[in-house]
């Protein structure tokens, strides 16, 4: 996704501008042409040809993009629950995950030692 796009999806979602179908549409058409590229990239790599490196990138794009798609979705649950499960498949930092989570929805005075979960996440 292009930063522009991607800031812009980004806004919508701060802004609370939950499905809003166009918007959507636009970055599901992204997420589908970053899975065509990964999927030939794993394809590639099954048959012993392509790059690791190459295709990890491909992946965490792909995943990132389908983690924008379902944040944008109307139902706050399934758009909470998908994006996290698309964030952990990106990054596969589960615990790194979970503290990020905590700080976005715990009041801060709730979450233990902030200060170290902040510089692990920085």
């Amino acid at each position: 996704m292009g930063d522009l796009f991607s800031w812009n999806c980004l806004k919508a979602i701060e802004a609370t501008n939950y499905g809003d179908l166009s918007l959507q549409q636009r970055v599901k058409t992204v997420v589908d042409e970053l899975d065509e590229i990964q999927w030939t990239m794993q394809d590639l790599l099954d048959e012993g040809k392509g790059d690791q490196t190459a295709y990890l990138k491909a992946f965490g794009h792909a995943r990132a993009a389908q983690t924008i798609y379902s944040a944008l979705d109307a139902n706050p649950l399934l758009a909470a629950t998908d994006a996290i499960y698309e964030a952990n498949a990106a990054t596969d930092d589960l615990a790194n995950l979970e503290k990020v989570i905590l700080l976005v929805l715990l009041p801060l005075e709730q979450v233990s030692e902030p200060q170290l979960w902040v510089r692990a996440i920085a």
